[in-house]
């Protein structure tokens, strides 16, 4: 018997959850890859700020999401570097997050 058909991916809007405040340096980068996966991908990806906790806010609203890649974490050096190496979290940083790539350095 052939496997059913899924829902092509995205079959709905993603989110983009950027860990730090409107228009500052990962603000302009995330909405610059947004509008970039909006076109390729076909569906809209909003831009959310959560910032506070360097970051802590926002990848533990995404690692509490539903995983089915319709709400990413724009993560940085806070999220996944700094935040486990200084405070205790309620978010593994490791284990409830996989990379999709980078998108710049400095």
């Amino acid at each position: 018997m052939p496997l059913a058909a899924h829902a092509a991916f995205p079959e709905r809007s993603i989110t983009l959850v950027v860990p730090t405040a409107a228009g500052g340096g990962n603000d302009g980068m995330a909405r610059v890859v947004a509008q970039k996966m909006s076109q390729l991908l076909g569906q809209s990806v909003i831009v959310e700020n959560k910032a506070g906790a360097n970051g802590a806010i926002a990848a533990e609203f995404v690692a509490r999401a539903a995983p089915d890649g319709h709400t990413i974490l724009f993560g940085y050096i806070g999220t996944h570097g700094m935040s486990p190496a200084l405070q205790k979290l309620r978010y593994d940083p490791i284990t409830q997050f996989e990379p999709i790539g980078m998108v710049c350095y400095s």
